[in-house]
């Protein structure tokens, strides 16, 4: 592979993580431009990553399938819940307008690697657990950091952002002085509190990871501290949170990730 089109390649990279983190946001202000807008820009980056993809060697293309080419995939699969609009036509969905998913039109690669397994409920670092905050006296919604076998060991609460052993359940005497449930309404505004916190979270690492200058490329041998920006070979930007003695937690823009450190 040669170096101008590993460059592009990194920057399409960066261009995928970044309309993620916008298909994100178009969903949830609901605007159909908004979203119809970002539909034209995931088809533009998927005809990108496939003429990128055709000019590769056998060995480049397995390399860049296994890692930029499978964060392609899931752009789509985020793309499927936006609007699409036909000429004359409103539609809620690509389907109802007459044409076929991104997912049901992309016609499948001759197989190099065995397909991904089909998400499950099996805890990882970076994953989501609800646990037990002290800090907010209730059960609130985590991000894992540290795993001990298939165990969440420490995690992240996404309100308050105290870092804490895992605690499936309130203690206690948090337990006795816990009042009766009131209803639906004030777990929901909870719920979406939460949730405009991540969106807030994610637009401010955005708007960081494009704005920092010479960020530094990975280096498995490397050392690095938290807060330092990188650029990941597969991931795209990050920002690190924590550094660990043979690894590290970055935060790109489709979440935390551990990466290894040699």
């Amino acid at each position: 592979m040669d170096d101008l089109t590993s460059e592009q390649l990194k920057e399409l990279s960066h261009e995928v993580g970044a309309a993620i983190n916008e298909v994100d946001a178009a969903l949830e202000s609901g605007e159909d431009a908004r979203q119809l807008a970002v539909g034209r820009l995931v088809g533009e980056l998927a005809k990108r990553y496939q003429e990128l993809r055709g000019g590769l060697d056998e060995k480049s293309r397995e390399m860049v399938e296994r890692g930029l080419g499978r964060r392609v995939v899931d752009l789509r699969r985020a793309a499927e819940q936006l609007t699409r609009r036909m000429p004359g036509a409103k539609a809620v969905s690509s389907r109802d307008a007459g044409s076929l998913p991104f997912l049901e039109q992309r016609m499948p690669p001759k197989p190099i690697v065995p397909e991904r397994a089909a998400p499950s409920e099996k805890l990882s670092v970076g994953g989501e657990i609800e646990s037990w905050c002290g800090k907010c006296k209730e059960m609130r919604e985590h991000r894992i950091v540290a795993m001990v076998g298939s165990e969440a060991k420490q995690v992240i609460c996404v309100v308050c952002a105290s870092r804490h052993a895992h605690k499936g359940e309130p203690p206690a005497r948090a337990r006795a002085q816990t009042p009766a449930p009131v209803g639906i309404p004030a777990q929901r505004r909870t719920d979406e509190a939460a949730r405009d916190k991540r969106a807030d979270e994610k637009r401010a690492l955005q708007k960081e990871l494009l704005e920092a200058v010479d960020p530094r490329p990975f280096d498995p041998k490397a050392r690095y501290k938290a807060g330092e920006i990188i650029v990941h070979p597969e991931h795209g930007r990050g920002k690190i949170e924590n550094v660990l003695r043979s690894s590290m937690l970055v935060r790109f823009l489709e979440g935390l990730r551990p990466v290894d450190l040699s």
